[in-house]
């Protein structure tokens, strides 16, 4: 059900800034996408970003200066980098594998997960996770439980797609949502878990039960919502991920979680999780186009109880196509935070920050300068990331320049 932002705020305004530029992090030449960013909230100095295929990006001073490297394992690196940091201020850095002795797709057998203990200037060999007789484990994100007053304080949790055989159109081959968790912060995890009632196809399209992201509860809830046949899903455990409940729809997906976006090698409206560990609302975005129109940012809040969800619009719906969103929750001010890509014209776009807090109406602020789609040809990632600092946020994303892709960061206003 869509209510009116006059629910909770008696006024709507735009705030658009032309910003200073964002930093180029990325030096070498290897076209880096898919994007992820974590910050030590222990000792906000050090601060780390990753790309595709391994590379890492790693600053001690608040992002003022950057060192880059690459890291490896003897699983290999197949992509899909995700980062996090936990209470305790480990970093944790999650990749597919490249299994060596196997072919494409077959070497995605499962995921790997690496920490790091200097402020991501080292990093230890790093556990596989999820390997299950060698069917194909995709798209995995990852969240650590830091609050103080949940039983599961410390945990590391892992989600992700499965499936049965990757691209095949047998319908008695089917995707389905799986879960770990590690007690001892990620030197290992434990059995997984389904998470998904229902499962998908394997085609890697809108049938396909896909994009699964974590947040946690005041009290150690765990949220897991992904896309999948036509709807956004969500699920709660109330153990610690040892068990989850009866999957609930949270919202109907008009295209799909896949969205067609002109000059752009491919995209996805995809979901993204978080939650105040103060107030336990929750919060969740996703892209989606209705017919006729173009493609919209919905944010979702629920006040903890999941039958009752409030929908923002996020975007200017006279500019272009929205998607790649992100969300995260600074829990230092109530105050919510959403990245993404908006289209301009024909053949531009910009990345933009839509903000949300129950002091202030909305704002967004123009995070960089409009630059060229890449095109059909480029493979330009599935995502973009933030993390919150200080009373603010900082994010990062791809950006086509000159002909070849980079890694920009910046901190909002």
């Amino acid at each position: 059900m869509r209510y009116p932002v006059t629910v909770f705020f008696s006024i709507f305004s735009w705030i658009l800034s032309i910003p200073a530029s964002a930093q180029v992090i990325s030096q070498n030449k290897n076209m880096p996408n898919e994007v992820s960013i974590a910050v030590n909230h222990l000792d906000e100095s050090y601060i780390v970003v990753g790309s595709n295929i391994n590379n890492l990006y790693s600053s001690a001073d608040s992002g003022q200066s950057w060192k880059e490297f690459s890291i490896q394992s003897t699983f290999g690196i197949g992509g899909d980098p995700c980062l996090n940091s936990d209470d305790s201020g480990i970093f944790y850095y999650a990749h597919l594998s490249r299994t060596p002795g196997k072919k494409r797709p077959e070497w995605y057998d499962r995921m790997v997960v690496h920490r790091s203990l200097d402020g991501g200037q080292s990093w230890n060999e790093g556990v596989g996770v999820g390997f299950n007789n060698g069917k194909m484990q995709d798209k995995e994100w990852l969240c650590s439980d830091g609050n103080s007053s949940s039983p599961y304080k410390g945990n590391l949790y892992i989600s992700w797609t499965e499936f049965d055989e990757y691209n095949s159109s047998d319908p008695d081959k089917h995707s389905r949502i799986r879960f770990a968790r590690s007690t001892d912060r990620g030197l290992s995890f434990e059995e997984p878990v389904v998470v998904s009632d229902m499962e998908g196809n394997c085609e890697d399209d809108d049938q396909t039960v896909e994009g699964a992201t974590v947040a946690i509860g005041p009290f150690g809830e765990i949220y897991i919502v992904w896309a999948g046949n036509g709807k956004l899903w969500m699920d709660v455990s109330l153990d610690g991920g040892k068990t989850f409940g009866v999957d609930k729809v949270i919202a109907d997906l008009h295209e799909g979680w896949t969205l067609e976006i002109d000059h752009i090698y491919r995209s996805n409206g995809m979901p993204f999780i978080a939650c105040n560990p103060q107030t336990g609302e929750i919060w969740v975005c996703f892209s989606d186009r209705k017919e006729g129109e173009v493609a919209r940012i919905n944010l979702l809040r629920s006040p903890g109880d999941l039958s009752v969800w409030t929908t923002y619009n996020v975007g200017n719906p006279d500019m272009g196509d929205v998607f790649f969103p992100n969300v995260c929750l600074n829990p230092r001010t109530g105050q919510v935070g959403v990245v993404y890509y908006q289209c301009r014209g024909k053949k531009k776009m910009q990345v933009d920050l839509y903000l949300l807090s129950a002091l202030h109406a909305p704002s967004h602020q123009t995070l960089s300068k409009p630059f060229k789609r890449p095109g059909k040809k480029v493979f330009f990632g599935d995502y973009i990331d933030l993390d919150y600092i200080g009373k603010s946020f900082i994010a990062t994303w791809t950006s086509f320049e000159k002909k070849k892709l980079v890694v920009r960061v910046k901190r909002a206003e």
